[in-house]
């Protein structure tokens, strides 16, 4: 019996299991405290209108970082290697932010530089995890889905103590310094992992970009994407107003976050399932409902906390449904030397959605007020779906290459 457990733990497929599930527990619960720079800057006194801009130059800059990045991979072709220096650079830049002088004559314009930049660390780190972590999954024969669960509920626990005892405790400050030594343990397990690192051909065929945007069905999810990711960039950044406008302790942000993450368990623990029976145009159209339904909830019914935590379930379901199913639908449209071509440019128009969304969405929130900037994202993301399955679901003049069942 020992025997049979030992051998269990020490073949490698089991070892890198292991060692892949601590990363995403100790990443994605370090991650957890990098969530609160609206809420100390808004603790500083500065505008929503202001963080919206900030947070819009941040998005800004995230378009450049992510392919810069995707670049350095490609070029040192080493996945692992470029993690590493986004974690190195994310610890150090982040946890630094706290340090700057907000009371100082030009803070705002400081601010205005300095957090940006940090960003151009911090904002490529969830793609580069999860791309670590599929291709080693993939490798490795490992359910991505099920490791991915443990980062989920790490993610909702860190919330939970956040809310409970650690902001009440230390306050909002220290997430930042609390972020980048969870950052530090993560690269310590990350050097332990191996790197899946990509056989080059040795014959170079040229590319052609140009064939993804021959591609219909492609065309039309960037489309959708561009819109509907305005408004899901643009529903968290704000959120901290939502719950001032409530009435509601900031503390509670935490309990918000918590239960999200837990929500998306669920939905990455069947992903596998579901997948087999159901077409991913039909899961993608599934997951925005519920986000969309969750913003027109809150904008119409909620008003106090008892009433917004079943809305904001149903975000939790419906970013667990996106987070197994966008890459996949993504993977399957693209031709097989266009995959990575695909995928930055998706990650380019998310960026650039989110910087519509915080630019534009705080001077909208001002506005109109919590309530109705609310019932504006929900009816941008729904009238997005809209665009979807009429273009999508409903097209039939030529065979979806994603309509093909796992």
């Amino acid at each position: 019996m020992k025997k049979r457990m030992y051998d269990t733990f020490h073949d490698l497929q089991s070892s890198i299991l292991v060692r892949i599930a601590l990363m995403e527990c100790i990443f994605w619960f370090g991650f957890a405290f990098a969530q609160y720079q609206t809420v100390y800057l808004q603790g500083r006194g500065m505008s929503s209108s202001y963080i919206g801009t900030l947070n819009a130059i941040a998005s800004l800059v995230a378009i450049f970082a992510t392919t810069f990045w995707g670049m350095i991979a490609d070029k040192i072709n080493s996945i692992k290697k470029t993690f590493l220096m986004i974690l190195v650079g994310s610890a150090l830049f982040y946890g630094l932010i706290t340090v700057l002088p907000a009371d100082f004559r030009y803070a705002s314009i400081m601010f205005l530089i300095y957090c940006p930049f940090a960003n151009f660390f911090k904002g490529p780190m969830n793609i580069q995890i999860d791309n670590f972590t599929v291709r080693n999954c993939a490798q490795h024969r490992i359910n991505y889905g099920a490791v991915r669960s443990i980062g989920s509920l790490t993610f909702a626990i860190a919330s939970l103590m956040l809310s409970a005892w650690i902001i009440p405790w230390l306050g909002v400050r220290s997430t930042f310094s609390l972020f980048s030594l969870f950052m530090i343990l993560s690269i310590f397990i990350v050097l332990s992992i191996p790197d899946p690192r990509i056989e080059k051909k040795r014959e170079k065929k040229k590319l052609d970009p140009k064939a993804l945007f021959r591609n219909h069905f492609y065309l039309v999810f960037i489309i959708y994407v561009f819109f509907v990711y305005i408004a899901f960039g643009a529903e968290f950044s704000f959120f901290s107003y939502y719950l001032a406008d409530r009435g509601i302790k900031i503390t509670n942000l935490g309990l918000v976050l918590a239960l999200r993450a837990v929500m998306e368990m669920p939905m990455l623990l069947i992903m596998q399932r579901l997948r087999h029976r159901f077409p991913l145009k039909y899961m993608i159209v599934f997951g925005a409902l519920l986000i969309g339904l969750e913003c027109l909830g809150l904008g119409l019914i909620a008003h106090k906390m008892s009433v917004i935590l079943p809305f904001l379930m149903l975000y939790g379901l419906g970013n667990g449904v996106n987070i197994g199913t966008i890459s996949n639908y993504l993977y399957k449209l693209a031709p097989e030397d266009l995959r990575a071509t695909a995928h930055s440019v998706f990650g380019a128009v998310t960026a650039l959605s989110g910087v519509i969304g915080n630019l534009a969405g705080g001077f909208v929130l001002k506005s109109v007020g919590a309530s109705n900037f609310y019932v504006i994202l929900g009816s941008i993301i729904l009238s997005a779906v809209l665009f979807f399955v009429f273009t999508t679901v409903l097209y039939k003049k030529q065979p979806n290459p994603a309509d093909e069942k796992d």
